[in-house]
């Protein structure tokens, strides 16, 4: 037996995902730490299923609660489930410094398409429909990363021990920058009388230099409409690392919980320093699992 997603046109599932990012910039004190949390409700439908049994699925946001929390800003967030907050948001000062959040009230019924191979990998991947909506949260967002698995399982039978490399690259826009994932995936955990599968996953994330990367990284940073905006523009990743571990329901070909962490070195444009860059820690887990409603 081996691990394969399965897909039949029509079947859908709820899923839950949590985000947790703590951000801290360790030349500028505590005053600027900065922490996030999201809770992001989905209906996930598998809309076809070709002849080599690939499954395209719509991922379409049903709810989004957003809390961000510093020393200087104080707490603000929302959740689009109660009009209310999402009012109030609209008049904080990161609302006021970055007008496309103002957009939140529409982020219900994004959604994006993303084939997947049986073996988990991301065969192809559309755009986030409504993207702008999310403002910083969707900019130059591919929806490959919000699905799939890194690397495909090797067409092997299951048993606890089993391994395989990994080695992916993965672009994005905002940053604009090129990555490469290198590392290894470890069945740690396999019963045949539950068919419960669990893999983990231990990852380095390298920046791959390209020339011309440098130009658009700067040119992104001078497309910002204000210091905040080039400030975010500017964020550039120098290492990172990827820990995590998957459940699967191999009789039901589905991944049935993920937890993943992801541990960055960065460096991003000061507003209060002009050109100047600083250095910045982030550590973001994210958390899927199946939800009953």
């Amino acid at each position: 037996m081996t691990v394969t997603l399965k897909f039949e046109p029509g079947n859908t599932i709820k899923l839950l995902s949590k985000m947790d990012n703590v951000t801290k910039f360790p030349p500028m004190g505590e005053a600027m730490d900065t922490s996030v949390t999201m809770e992001m409700r989905m209906e996930q439908k598998t809309t076809a299923v070709d002849d080599d049994g690939r499954g395209t699925v719509q991922n379409t946001i049903e709810s989004l609660a957003f809390t961000m929390q510093n020393m200087m800003m104080g707490e603000v967030g929302f959740d689009t489930s109660k009009p209310e907050t999402v009012e109030a948001f609209g008049q904080s000062m990161i609302a006021q410094m970055m007008p496309q959040v103002m957009n939140v009230t529409e982020i219900p019924g994004t959604s994006f398409f993303v084939t997947l191979n049986k073996d988990g990998t991301v065969y192809e991947a559309g755009e986030i429909a409504n993207a702008d909506a999310m403002g910083p949260l969707g900019s130059g967002r591919n929806p490959s990363q919000m699905a799939g698995t890194p690397a495909g399982f090797p067409d092997e039978p299951l048993r606890e021990g089993l391994s395989w490399d990994v080695d992916v690259t993965n672009e994005t826009e905002m940053p604009a920058m090129k990555t490469r994932m290198t590392g290894t995936m470890t069945v740690t955990s396999w019963s045949e009388e539950t068919g419960i599968a669990v893999v983990t996953s231990d990852l380095k994330i390298t920046v791959v230099e390209e020339e011309g990367a440098a130009a658009a990284s700067e040119d992104n940073a001078a497309a910002g409409a204000n210091p905040m905006e080039d400030a975010m523009n500017s964020v550039k990743m120098k290492s990172g690392e990827v820990s995590g571990e998957d459940t699967y329901d191999i009789n039901r070909g589905l991944r049935i919980l993920s937890v993943n962490t992801t541990k960055m070195v960065m460096e991003m444009k000061n507003p209060m320093m002009g050109d100047g860059m600083v250095e910045m820690l982030s550590e973001v887990k994210i958390t899927q699992s199946l939800r009953d409603e």
